[in-house]
């Protein structure tokens, strides 16, 4: 069988943790793999970084026009477009693999070779690298069922940098899926990659997230992010919509489709009281023409203003 080579991609705008994501995927224990690089015409100075390597495996590329924060996943998918490896891994410009992440994603893919999305465990780390939290142990393999159901009925935390996606399966699906902020983009592309075939899950540790302040959930616009809620859990919808017959899978299905309302609304409150938190006197005004349009009673509608003030004070 051919070597199986992983591209790395990291969409880059950020330069204060870059080094050390850089270093993390050289430092592999696995060898065969490139990083693909697309600097989103950064304000910073990712050049001077990129400059002090000599490795042929890194790849660099700079857009002249950036896709900026609320089109981050077109710079996903220029990532993309430059890859050559068998699999690909899309992480964040602060995020880190752990020393054997490749050799692990590598044993595993070669005991399953018709799975085209895998997923690892990760460990949560702070600006300071301080271990904050671990992701939970999954079943080695999922159904699109199952996954949906877990995000609706238990808000599965998982990021883009978790999955490893067999790179002309992800191209064939028209690559990452794009919503604004990419909010639910992981999930829908998850789901995608996963509909056919499941999800292999492996319970290694081999990811570290990284929590901070530049985290793209933290800039976000939660007006237009609201809008990627509605379209995800339409998608989500449509996935559960027609029955199976796998009796474990139906369970889930049915499961998942009676959660999804109640989801939808938990989604809608947390976008709207959170813009409000940001700025009260403006989100009132906005989202007091609005409230109705998202399934919201007047009653929610102040509870969610009076829950923004409290925190204010």
């Amino acid at each position: 069988m051919e070597k199986i080579k992983f591209s790395v991609l990291i969409p880059t705008f950020k330069d204060k943790y870059l080094k050390d994501c850089i270093n993390s995927i050289l430092c592999q224990t696995y060898l065969n793999f490139e990083i693909i690089i697309v600097n989103d015409a950064s304000p910073y100075d990712i050049d001077s970084i990129i400059d002090k390597y000599d490795d042929n495996r890194i790849h660099y590329f700079k857009n002249d026009i950036g896709f900026g924060a609320e089109d981050v996943v077109n710079n996903w998918n220029r990532c993309l477009s430059y890859a050559t490896g068998n699999y690909v891994i899309c992480m964040g410009d602060d995020d880190m693999l752990l020393p054997n992440c490749l050799e692990i994603y590598n044993y595993h893919i070669l005991s399953n070779p018709n799975i085209d999305i895998f997923h690892i465990r990760t460990e949560v780390i702070n600006e300071n690298g301080d271990l904050v939290n671990l992701q939970e142990a999954r079943p080695t393999q999922e159904s699109i069922y199952s996954l949906i159901w877990h995000k609706v009925n238990n808000k599965r935390i998982q990021y883009i940098g978790d999955f490893c996606f067999k790179n002309d399966a992800l191209i064939k699906l028209g690559g990452f899926y794009y919503l604004p902020y990419a909010c639910f983009s992981d999930d829908i592309s998850i789901y995608m990659a996963s509909l056919r075939k499941g999800i292999y899950n492996i319970n290694d540790i081999g990811f570290r997230y990284r929590i901070s302040s530049q985290t793209i959930t933290n800039t976000q616009n939660l007006r237009k992010t609201i809008i990627s809620v509605e379209k995800a859990v339409e998608i989500m919808e449509s996935y559960l919509s027609n029955p199976t017959n796998n009796i474990d899978d139906e369970k889930y299905r049915i499961l998942a489709l009676k959660r999804l309302p109640q989801f939808k609304q938990e989604m809608r409150i947390y976008c709207i009281q959170e813009d409000m938190k940001k700025a009260p006197l403006n989100s009132f005004r906005f989202w007091g023409n609005k409230y109705k349009q998202y399934g919201l009673t007047v009653r929610t509608f102040y509870r969610i203003v009076w829950n923004s003030v409290k925190y204010k004070l």
